[in-house]
């Protein structure tokens, strides 16, 4: 118990000495940030609007959630990223961000690859609708709403 009360002493010591502000911790970072956080709570809001579609993605290849849920949590991965993604591109020195999207680039388009290809797998051996089997890696590709595989790769 003491050493974290030495520790947390240390910590409060050096950020008492600290003479040059710290510029994430600004005003205005305070209020972009805010205004982020509502944004995301908003947008996952979306799926309680009522919608005539209702699950619109129906067919051989299976029935979907709600057109509005997926607006919604397509919206919030694609806000939750975009933005993080910015940002690093505007700090970082330009080989270092173009690295980093490389790779980010990378991991999705492999995971969507992988996601499609398992997908395609399975439908071809339990369905009999073999003629849709594009359509149906495209609905499984639309209705993921796991991980935010299309925003990676939109923000790489």
């Amino acid at each position: 118990m003491l050493e974290i009360y030495r520790v947390f002493l240390c910590l409060a010591r050096s950020v008492s000495m600290a003479t040059v502000p710290s510029k994430l911790l600004s005003f205005r970072n305070l209020i972009w940030f805010a205004a982020w956080g509502v944004s995301l709570f908003g947008v996952l809001r979306i799926h309680f609007l009522e919608d005539r579609w209702g699950h619109a993605l129906c067919g051989v290849w299976g029935c979907g959630p709600p057109l509005s849920a997926l607006v919604s949590y397509h919206g919030f991965w694609l806000l939750f990223i975009l933005p993080i993604a910015v940002l690093y591109s505007r700090h970082l020195p330009p080989a270092s961000s173009r690295r980093i999207g490389i790779v980010v680039s990378a991991i999705a388009i492999v995971a969507i690859i992988l996601l499609v290809v398992v997908d395609a797998i399975s439908f071809w051996q339990y369905s009999t609708g073999r003629d849709y089997i594009f359509q149906r890696c495209l609905f499984r590709l639309a209705t993921y709403v796991g991980f935010p595989l299309i925003p990676m790769s939109l923000a790489g």
